[in-house]
């Protein structure tokens, strides 16, 4: 899409989730010192885009967090990236963290840039609303107090381009570590609020001013003097961010709010919200890039290319009437008219639409194919229905004036001074003038000029027909051949004549050199120089054979409507040509495919071209020549089509070091490496798809240019090489070449003195081999004899101690078998007698703790008060202990009455919460639930709940008055999610991580408020998980504490008939 803005006209281009950009909200842009577009994202991590493809690093290449404030590169090109917890940087590939100190509750980064010292200094704001600026000074950062000056408003680049600070009570800038009062020295701007907005290199400095009533202006400070810049946002709002100047003396201005975010120059402000129609909402940032586009970072909607083109499209969006245009015409005033096929006029001046007509089709004109001034003011229209005109007031069917009949098919007419001559279909030739149509004559060689599809007046006034059938021809009016009447004779070409092709002819021009060129629907074009006709065709440079349409600009190049665009016909002084060229989407021709005939040539040097999606119009001024191809980098070296991570072992062996993209440098390959695969890119965004690369090896032969950036090498043979590749736009220059050195290590067997020394090793070995053999044979038979003799001896006693041990292993095999059914008959025993015991305790056990109750609210003395708690005390411990032995046993009977399903998490943790508020309470801990949204777990809703139950109590249990416990859940990957319960206590010693999950096992860690564990919760949690067909594990790498994992399928992976199967038969251990 594209849309005009003021004196430039620029192409959107829309990057969002389709095109690979992980995150829809862009809240900083950078362009790095090689040219690569950086965008930080919110939740999307940091991405790199190259013009074609996004790079992306997240959380899972090492990013603390997804959420990225800022980005800013530091002298050595090492990037930054501000974030929540701190800033990463990134250099060769390697990231590191500088953490933000703990005592700072970072709720967002406003802004990251270097000092003029060059340290990196940043503006955070805290959860309670304060803003903190601090810069890193050696690796750790270094707090600069804010002066207690009040509210603290924006922090910008000063006057000396040092930073400058506003609050409510004074202004401030950094100097030397120390905020300064800066003291306004000008009293038209005293008792102001100055908001630093930007400061260009000559040293100019614009600030936006407030007054008392918050009423602002922006203003230029230079040298001295104050003055205005003719425009300032209204009311109150100071949501002006970042100013830029770009290559043409715009100054752009990025803003939260849509109509502050847009440009000025000379007094004139355009908004990014007008520019664009609507179409860029939201925007967050801009920045410019080293080729004059301009990038729009955007809350929701993605980052978006404003790009200058050649060509600028308009269509309904814009308002012209019907994105199907046909007709296009020029009146007396230099208005264009578009008229569509199903009879909607569009009138158009400056890029503005003026007025559409016959939007409801009162008039049926059907297709429109041309239109024409006509006598004065007014506009005559020719349509598939005849012809109409407009006065200025209303359409008028004129075919009774023009053809004698009220309906006509008419050919567009032709004008030749003040005549207007067309063809009426079944009558033939007219004339009309001064308000009077007549016949004339045509002699013609053939019928088919019944059917007229064109006509085309030339410079020496011949009028030039062409008809279906593909035929066409002239005739000279001056040339009268009867006095009776007006009779014309016709020159005629067919493709009889065999010197034209029979193709559908669609339009008609001449070029400076008075040659005819004839447009064709599938025969390309043809041109006539008075005594042949020649053809350009897609074999000879045309993009397409299909040609729509065809006019001659001022210049006297030749344009041709195709099906994919439009190609540029330019000539060499003698005529012959010079060049064709094509455009299309790339340049802003967003139709594609052009209508038949519906080409124009205005008065003000445009082109408009109708097609299927609006007009596209054409301005030489910003037909600009690609720009220079940034070097080519290579982005990747990889073995067999895989990644090698060259700063790790064994590749690292092979290269000195390797450079900012991870590429090794002075590579040193073994030749067995096998297959050497290099990526490359160059950070160019004019038209990124169409740029060319060529290489070659060791200076021999160029490859030819593709669009592809890889080179792949299979069989290369030791020695040195030398790779130059190098890149340009379609028959633009190549750029200077990127050259990459790198070395093929032979293997050691190739070497010829390693083949010399081998026959000779090979020669001694042998002779040395046959006569130690020979000796060893006779040394060996001998000895063998022996051993035969000695072995038969031993191989009988031998026979009677295996009768023996075999007859003592079936007695042991036999007590062993009666031992284990003793076992289990005693193991058997004992759990019931567990259980039996725990159950028959139970109940007496709750009659003294209701005792106890009763007792503990009676009036008692102090002994006895605390008597009374003891006894209580140890009566809930016993019932504690009591109930997870029977949970331990439930755990085990319930299994096969266990009932999966899909199991909805939010309303289970909301009732968890709710469980465990009081307990909470008690000791002073806060439980934060994490909301699981609309997430659902594949398990028995009891069993979860039940696990979950005792992971928050240990949790509870262990934790010290006053800390935190967090219940989160999160995805993992497309099938399962993970519960986390983390607390933070002692946590759990590595030496003793092995004993969790096991019965009775009781650890070095102790309650933090006296409370009891006997060590069965955890195993009872591992046996519900497992029946579950779930996962639960103690995360190591959680250091704040203990958390524990339970990893459970997400909306059920597999048919739960085959879960309930393999749960069936499943037996929990006693």
């Amino acid at each position: 899409m594209a849309f005009e803005a003021g004196a430039q006209e620029y192409q959107i281009t829309q990057y969002s989730l389709e095109q690979g950009l992980p995150q829809s909200e862009v809240w900083d842009i950078l362009q790095d010192k090689e040219g690569g577009i950086w965008m930080a994202t919110n939740g999307g991590g940091v991405v790199k885009f190259n013009g074609k493809t996004f790079r992306v690093w997240d959380k899972g290449d090492g990013l603390p967090v997804n959420i990225i404030y800022t980005i800013t590169e530091g002298k050595d090109s090492t990037l930054y990236f501000a974030h929540a917890k701190g800033v990463s940087s990134l250099k060769n590939q390697l990231l590191q963290h500088f953490p933000f100190p703990e005592n700072i509750a970072v709720v967002k980064v406003l802004m990251t840039r270097f000092s003029q010292d060059g340290f990196l200094t940043v503006l955070l704001v805290d959860r309670k609303g304060a803003m903190h600026i601090f810069q890193l000074i050696e690796g750790k950062w270094t707090p600069f107090p804010l002066p207690e000056a009040g509210e603290f408003y924006y922090m910008g680049p000063g006057p000396e381009g040092d930073f400058f600070i506003s609050l409510a009570k004074g202004h401030f800038r950094l100097k030397n570590q120390q905020w300064v009062p800066y003291e306004i020295p000008y009293p038209e701007l005293q008792q102001k609020v100055l908001i630093p907005m930007y400061r260009e290199e000559d040293g100019k400095w614009w600030v936006n001013v407030y007054d008392s009533h918050t009423h602002s202006k922006i203003m230029v400070i230079e040298q001295g003097k104050v003055r205005e810049i003719g425009w300032s946002p209204s009311g109150n709002d100071a949501g002006i961010g970042e100013v830029f100047k770009d290559d043409n003396g715009y100054f752009w201005i990025s803003s939260h709010n849509d109509r502050l975010a847009g440009r000025w120059k000379e007094g004139h402000f355009e908004s990014i919200k007008d520019l664009s129609h609507s179409r860029i909402p939201n925007v967050f940032c801009m920045k410019p890039d080293r080729e004059g586009n301009i990038w729009v970072g955007t809350s929701g909607e993605g980052c978006f290319k404003l790009s200058i083109m050649p060509f600028v499209a308009f269509n309904e969006q814009m308002g012209i009437g019907n994105n199907f245009v046909r007709g296009i015409g020029e009146d007396a005033q230099g208005n264009i008219w578009l008229g569509s096929g199903q009879g909607v006029l569009t009138v158009m001046r400056d890029h503005q639409v003026l007025k559409v007509l016959n939007e409801n089709k009162e008039i049926s004109m059907g297709l429109v194919s041309s239109i024409i001034p006509f006598e004065g003011n007014k506009v005559l229209i020719s349509a598939s229905r005849g012809y109409f005109l407009y006065d200025g007031h209303q359409l008028t069917n004129v075919n009774q004036q023009f053809a004698g009949r009220s309906k006509a098919i008419l050919t567009p007419p032709a004008q030749l001074g003040e005549e207007l001559w067309y063809h009426v279909r079944g009558k033939g030739f007219y004339v009309y003038k001064n308000g009077l149509a007549r016949p004339v004559e045509v002699k013609m060689t053939s019928k088919e000029g019944y059917y007229m599809n064109t006509l085309f007046v030339d410079s020496q006034e011949r009028i030039w027909f062409s008809y279906h059938g593909g035929g066409l021809g002239y005739f000279i009016p001056a040339q009268v051949k009867s006095k009776e009447g007006e009779v014309f004779e016709a020159i005629q070409f067919t493709d009889s004549t065999r010197q034209v092709a029979m193709q559908q002819i669609t339009q008609m021009t001449e070029d400076h050199f008075g040659r005819i060129w004839a447009s064709t629907f599938g025969g390309g074009v043809w041109y006539y120089d008075g005594g042949q006709w020649m053809g350009l065709d897609k074999a000879s440079g045309l993009s397409s054979d299909n040609a729509y349409s065809i006019i001659t600009d001022q210049e006297g190049h030749i344009w041709i409507g195709l099906q994919k665009g439009v190609d540029k016909v330019t000539f060499n002084a003698d005529g012959s040509i010079n060049n064709i060229r094509n455009y299309n989407e790339n340049d802003g021709f967003t139709g594609l495919e052009n209508n038949g005939g519906s080409a124009l040539a205005s008065s003000d040097g445009r082109l408009w071209f109708g097609t299927i999606k609006g007009v596209m119009m054409y301005q030489a001024g910003y037909d600009q020549q690609p720009p220079a191809v940034p070097p080519v980098q290579i982005s990747n070296v990889d073995i067999d089509f895989e990644g090698v991570n060259w700063s790790s072992p064994p590749f690292s062996d092979y290269t000195a070091s390797v450079d900012r993209h991870g590429v090794p440098v002075d590579l040193r390959l073994p030749k067995q490496m096998g297959q050497l695969s290099l990526k490359f890119e160059t950070y160019t965004y004019f038209q990124p798809n169409m740029v060319e690369f060529q290489w070659r090896l060791n200076d021999g032969k160029w490859s030819l240019p593709t669009n592809l950036g890889e080179i792949q090498f299979s069989e290369l043979g030791s020695g040195a090489y030398q790779l130059e590749i190098r890149a340009r736009y379609p028959r633009g220059e190549w750029n200077k070449s990127t050259i990459y050195n790198f070395q093929v290590i032979p293997s050691w067997w190739e070497h010829p003195f390693w083949w010399l020394m081998l026959l000779v090793l090979v020669v001694i070995g042998g002779w040395t081999y046959s006569r130690i053999r020979i000796k060893t044979v006779q040394r060996e038979a001998r000895i063998l004899e022996e051993k035969v003799a000695r072995r038969t001896k031993e191989i009988a006693k031998q026979k009677d101690e295996i009768v023996h041990q075999n007859q003592s292993i079936k007695n042991a095999s036999e007590k062993i078998k009666k031992k284990n059914a003793q076992l289990e008959k005693l193991n058997h025993e004992k759990n019931h007698l567990i259980s039996i015991v725990a159950h028959d305790l139970r109940n007496p056990l709750t009659s003294a703790l209701t005792m106890g109750g009763i007792l503990a609210e009676e009036e008692l003395g102090e002994d006895q008060t605390q008597c009374v708690q003891q006894l209580n005390k140890n009566l809930e411990r016993m019932n504690e202990m009591i109930q997870q032995i029977l949970n331990a046993r439930v755990a085990e009977n319930k299994i096969h009455e266990m009932k999966l399903r899909v199991v909805a998490l939010q309303p289970l943790m909301e009732e968890l919460k709710e469980h465990f508020e009081k307990l909470a309470d008690k000791k002073s801990i806060q439980c934060f639930f994490e909301s699981a949204g609309d997430l659902s777990a594949f398990g028995d809703r009891g069993y979860l709940k039940q696990i979950l139950e005792n992971l928050i109590s240990n949790a509870l249990k262990y934790s010290p008055e006053g800390a935190s416990v967090f219940v989160t859940v999160e995805e993992k990957g497309k099938s399962e999610l993970v519960i986390s319960v983390a607390d933070e206590g002692e946590g759990v010693k590595e030496e003793e991580q092995h004993l969790l999950f096991k019965k009775f096992q009781r650890l070095s860690a102790q309650p933090t408020g006296g409370e009891q564990s006997i060590g069965l919760g955890l195993s009872i949690c591992k046996t519900l998980a497992e029946a579950m067909g779930a996962e639960i594990s103690y995360n190591e790498a959680y250091t704040e504490g203990a958390c524990f994992e339970l990893t459970l399928s997400l909306n059920g992976n597999f048919a739960e008939g085959e879960k309930q199967s393999q749960i069936a038969n499943k037996k929990i251990p006693s």
